[in-house]
């Protein structure tokens, strides 16, 4: 679907797609030592946490542990649900 010529928003199919926003899918995240380890945490995604023997093996550990973070977010919200709610997708890009 191409963004609508004013910018804003434009649904289709239960679809709602909205553009010129400043919002992306990116977090913070930070890095300490911790002995031989590196932790990594994002202070945006509570309990978001990873860990490896690099820095670049602590960042992959927290992308992983937060994209599991949303899987489960998601899950939980489909069980809580109404039964007559209809699913749908909000894609955001900025």
């Amino acid at each position: 679907m191409e963004p609508p010529a004013s910018g804003g928003c434009g649904a289709a199919r239960w679809q709602l797609v909205c553009y010129d926003i400043d919002v992306r899918n990116e977090f913070s995240a930070y890095v300490i030592r911790d002995g031989d380890w590196f932790v990594a945490f994002s202070p945006e995604i509570p309990e978001g946490n990873g860990q490896g023997r690099t820095e670049s093996e602590a960042i992959e550990s927290l992308g992983a542990s937060i994209a599991l973070i949303f899987d489960y977010l998601r899950e939980e919200a489909a069980q809580k649900a109404p039964p007559d709610a209809r699913p749908g997708v909000v894609v955001v890009a900025g």
